[in-house]
């Protein structure tokens, strides 16, 4: 799972006023069916199957708790060095309200 993603898209959804958000990007469903499988987001089906669109319900209270832990970017970039995780890709992402 991307974290500085997680974190970002955490971050959009808990900032729009009613707490769910349609993203779209470049592969998005794949990261947010991650984050949804660690319990940090409740996730509505895919429109069609669409893997570059998702609907966010919620974020849940691990999710808030993540981004308590991972409030800057340094922080994700610190975790990812600590556990070796892959390089961080550049997703592109447009936050579009329901």
């Amino acid at each position: 799972m991307n974290l500085d993603l997680t974190r970002r898209v955490l971050g959009l959804v808990e900032s729009q006023p009613f707490g769910f958000a349609k993203l779209r990007g470049r592969r998005i469903a794949r990261e947010v069916d991650q984050m949804r499988a660690a319990g940090l987001v409740e996730v509505s089906a895919a429109e069609l199957g669409d893997p570059d669109m998702v609907v966010i319900k919620s974020v849940t209270d691990a999710g808030r708790r993540f981004l308590r832990v991972f409030a800057s970017k340094r922080a994700a970039e610190g975790a990812r060095k600590a556990f070796q995780f892959s390089p961080v890709s550049t997703i592109d992402l447009e936050l579009s309200l329901l």
